[in-house]
């Protein structure tokens, strides 16, 4: 029965249902304030109503609320929040208001076109910077809490109409400081985005999240990821064994800097891979700044508005959004290290690439990888993605199981012998159909339909022209016809590279990914408009060049004038001062070379007698 909202939940108003996953569903919501008409938006993650006795999926969200708390980051996703309403465990969590990274990208590719390698710059800055906030975590006592995300991909990155990049969705991470370990040897991640490492079972650590950043930036500049094949078996080896074609290949509009910068994310090896992500950030903004000088979050901004911002997503079960719910399995599967059993080969199609998850042993992956069938030719496209619905943990269905030592009488195993019965009960109908038979009569036109058979390849027809035409068009340097051209290509997502010449014309390369019929139109620039173009942006980049010199002399004399300025009034504060010194100095030194003074001279004696009796003294005044 669908929910009516808005709804009371403790505290919170939930206002709509936002996502819904094997483990959790999330609600867009508010919260009230303690004064009058404050309140916050939020997302509340909420364990589903039939889970919520699962002692397993209860532990799983305290622990990604532990550790997303831990982290204090602007490109990590915030819990506010962590608590039980009634008997529904729920953390609340940062709502961001944007779309996540796999519709951006889904949207390009539905344009023909992929995101632009500045933005794709920026975007990977932001996710190296995060995972680098993680991997750094200590505890309060300065231990590592050795934090993996282990589930990086477009579907678990969010970017807000401001322009903001978070990572979401630290639901099978793993670190020191959770309740739950995942079980010795059993794998968790999506697969089409997993480090060679990771998926082998093998020891990880921050290295591991950060090639998966690699594939994120590889998916957003060609719409396409390096591993790629028909069932899950060829993308095991894939991952093994496929060299890696660098992006700019698939995409000549990535800079040769932005596409050094991915590969080196992208090294097999750990050691020539990017030690951690503070290093890959700082990469990737030189690298940003120099393809886009003066880059800012708003261009970011600007992008994600004009491209989304007319609608809003829509509430939806397979719509990522702020905090979704990490989709948990049922349960977790044993290693299977004394479990001699082999696996027959069976199809795996894939429907979407940020669904592509699995939670496998690590024996089983060695014994995929062993049974796998050859790879196919290399221009043989597919689209890879998994049916599951989930991210997170997951349970991938066990194909059949039969002893390893099943074998024919020849030691030849049961699924060669089923392959080599195949073919020749194929050859066989196909004789009958096409020669005559026992009784000499004519083969008729009627068609022989074969069991089973594959379908033909989904071809699109694609008419490619050119202002002016009469341009060669060259596909991987070989010449197929002179626009305007119409060609069929096989259906598939991923581009197919062309190139325009005609003399007198800069050359010009792009590359179609034929999912669809269209018709696809360039206009060549002349080598004399490119000249004048060349020489134009020469006299604009001399003027500004020019400018900015005497922006700088300027503000450096006036540095220098203010500086002097200062000087000037400290010599004179100091002259001063020193004047003022030796006044107190000469005046200390008069007082002190003044001589004392004599003591002044007693008064004569005063005779009181009347006699006359002078003392034989005359006074001369007596006349």
């Amino acid at each position: 029965m669908a929910q009516r909202f808005p709804q009371q939940f403790g505290p919170y108003t939930l206002h709509e249902m936002v996502g819904r996953g094997g483990m959790a569903e999330i609600f867009r919501a508010s919260m009230p304030g303690s004064l009058g008409g404050f309140e916050r938006t939020v997302a509340i993650k909420r364990i589903l109503p039939h889970l919520t006795e699962n002692e397993e999926f209860i532990t799983m969200l305290i622990d990604e609320a532990n550790i997303i708390v831990s982290i204090d980051h602007h490109n990590i996703a915030q819990v506010y929040d962590l608590g039980k309403i009634d008997d529904s465990y729920y953390i609340a969590m940062e709502y961001i208001h944007g779309v996540d990274l796999a519709t951006v990208i889904k949207a390009m590719n539905k344009r023909n076109t992929s995101v632009p390698p500045d933005h794709a710059a920026y975007i990977g800055s932001c996710i190296c910077a995060g995972l680098h906030a993680a991997h750094g975590k200590r505890d309060a006592d300065g231990r590592p809490l050795n934090i993996v995300h282990r589930d990086v991909s477009p579907h678990n990155i969010l970017i807000s109409f401001a322009g903001d990049v978070k990572i979401i969705d630290f639901g099978v991470a793993k670190a020191n400081l959770k309740e739950t370990h995942t079980q010795h040897g059993v794998i968790k991640g999506k697969l089409l985005y997993m480090a060679p490492e990771q998926a082998t079972a093998k020891d990880i650590d921050g290295r591991s999240d950060l090639f998966a950043a690699g594939l994120v930036m590889y998916k957003m500049l060609t719409n396409s990821l390096p591993f790629e094949g028909d069932n899950e078996f060829q993308i095991y080896n894939n991952i093994l064994t496929k060299e890696i074609t660098p992006p700019r290949i698939l995409n000549p509009n990535v800079p040769p800097q932005l596409d050094a910068v991915v590969m080196k994310l992208l090294a097999r090896d750990l050691n020539a891979r990017y030690q951690d992500g503070y290093s890959a950030k700082q990469d990737l903004e030189r690298v940003l700044h120099t393809i886009a000088p003066g880059y800012t979050v708003n261009r970011l901004s600007r992008y994600i508005d004009e491209n989304f911002g007319a609608v809003a997503p829509p509430p939806s079960q397979d719509q990522s959004h702020p905090g979704m719910a990490p989709n948990t399995p049922t349960g977790a599967q044993n290693t299977g290290e004394h479990d001699k059993t082999e696996l027959q080969v069976s199809p795996f199609t894939f429907q979407d690439d940020d669904e592509d998850t699995v939670n496998q042993p690590a024996d089983r992956i060695r014994e995929l990888v062993a049974a796998a069938p050859p790879p196919l030719p290399q221009n043989n496209q597919f689209r890879v993605s998994v049916a599951d619905d989930q991210t997170g943990q997951f349970e991938v269905p066990n194909p059949p199981l039969q002893p390893s030592k099943s074998k024919g009488s020849a030691g030849i195993p049961l699924v060669a012998i089923a392959v080599v019965i195949m073919v020749l009960v194929v050859a066989a109908l196909i004789v009958m159909a096409f020669f005559v038979d026992s009784d000499g009569e004519e083969p008729t036109d009627t068609p022989v339909v074969i069991a089973n058979s594959p379908a033909p390849p989904e071809v699109h027809s694609v008419e490619i022209r050119s202002e002016p035409s009469g341009a060669r068009v060259f596909q991987e340097d070989e010449l197929v016809g002179i626009t305007p051209i119409h060609l069929e290509l096989e259906a598939s997502e991923d581009p197919v590279m062309f190139r325009l010449a005609k003399s007198g014309y800069e050359e010009h390369q792009f590359g179609i990914a034929p999912t669809r019929s269209l018709t696809q139109e360039y206009i060549l620039t002349s080598l004399e408009d490119s000249e004048d173009d060349d020489e134009e942006q020469r006299l604009q980049e001399e003027e500004e060049e020019r400018l900015a010199m005497e922006a700088a002399e300027e503000e450096a004399r006036a540095a220098e004038e203010a500086a002097q300025r200062e000087a000037d009034e400290q010599r004179r504060a100091e002259e001063r001062r020193q004047a003022e010194e030796r006044r107190r100095r000469e005046q200390q030194e008069q007082r002190d070379q003044r001589p004392p003074r004599d003591p002044p001279p007693p008064p004569p004696p005063v005779d009181d007698d009347d006699d006359d009796d002078d003392d034989g003294i005359i006074d001369p005044f007596a006349m």
